[in-house]
């Protein structure tokens, strides 16, 4: 055999082992949830204010073609007002086996020591063998101070009182 040979073959090698760990590692992450599926991890800010709230009720209603509307009692039993809550939830079959998941941010303010419900305006489609829901809180942003406050100018040294005859030039 001459190195050209040689080289091919070792070439190929290496690429039969790279394709067969590529599919080990993809194997292993197929699970019944999902191709690459993770468990969602909150900011540092949401872990910290995420304990303090509640989701104290919910209902996730089907309408026709599996389509799913959610409505959510959230309680902030913390001293910061919160936004954005996002509520994550499972859908499980007749036997109890993993079905489906979806996620619902809940774009409103939940003002510190209040609870409040929101009921989402977005329909998520699920699997028909769906049959059984849990949700949880997963993530929320903290409520900033703005940026910026719009605050209407003074009419300091502007005209104050409109002209006598009113109307275009007149």
């Amino acid at each position: 055999m001459d190195k050209k040979t040689l080289a091919n073959i070792l070439l190929c090698l290496l690429i039969v082992i790279a394709v067969w760990v590529g599919l080990e590692k993809t194997s292993s992450a197929l699970t019944p949830k999902g191709l690459f599926v993770s468990d969602h991890v909150p900011s540092a800010d949401a872990a910290r204010l995420l304990d303090k709230l509640e989701l104290k009720r919910y209902a996730v209603l089907g309408k026709a073609g599996n389509a799913v509307d959610g409505t959510f009692l959230i309680a902030n039993h913390g001293s910061e007002d919160v936004r954005n809550v996002r509520v994550h939830c499972e859908f499980f079959d007749d036997a109890g086996q993993y079905a489906d998941r979806q996620e619902w941010v809940l774009h409103d303010i939940f003002k510190a020591g209040s609870e409040q419900e929101y009921k989402s305006g977005t329909r998520q489609f699920i699997n028909s063998q769906a049959k059984a829901v849990a949700c949880t809180l997963v993530d929320l942003q903290p409520l900033q101070e703005p940026f910026f406050t719009i605050s209407r100018a003074s009419g300091h040294g502007h005209r104050t009182h409109a002209p006598a005859s009113g109307g275009h030039g007149h």
